[in-house]
């Protein structure tokens, strides 16, 4: 919020999970920039010796870019799952968020 003046995201119900995901979550980290990869998140990825995540969310072309990319990087292998991801700047940014974690 405070460098490119954000202010979405930040409550419910836009930060409620979905129903059919529900049954899925048993952590939940929250962040307050692009990456996933808090302090807290970093730790626990360590901790249970995770090999693979899978990324769905909101804005594939910077959320979801920069976590993939801190995620390879750690060599943790990221897999977006793409038909559960979306980006503001609908399908063009969303497309170009795969397009650059594919290359």
């Amino acid at each position: 919020m405070k460098l490119i003046h954000w202010s979405r995201l930040i409550h419910e119900p836009e930060t409620s999970i979905i129903d059919e995901l529900q049954l899925y979550i048993n952590n939940i980290f929250d962040k307050s920039y692009y990456s996933a990869f808090t302090e807290n998140f970093a730790s626990f990825i360590l901790i249970n010796q995770i090999s693979k995540i899978y990324l769905c969310g909101v804005e594939t072309d910077s959320c979801i870019l920069k976590t993939a990319i801190d995620s390879f990087e750690r060599g943790i292998e990221p897999v977006i799952i793409e038909d559960a991801c979306f980006s503001n700047g609908d399908q063009i940014a969303h497309n170009a968020g795969i397009f650059f974690a594919e290359t």
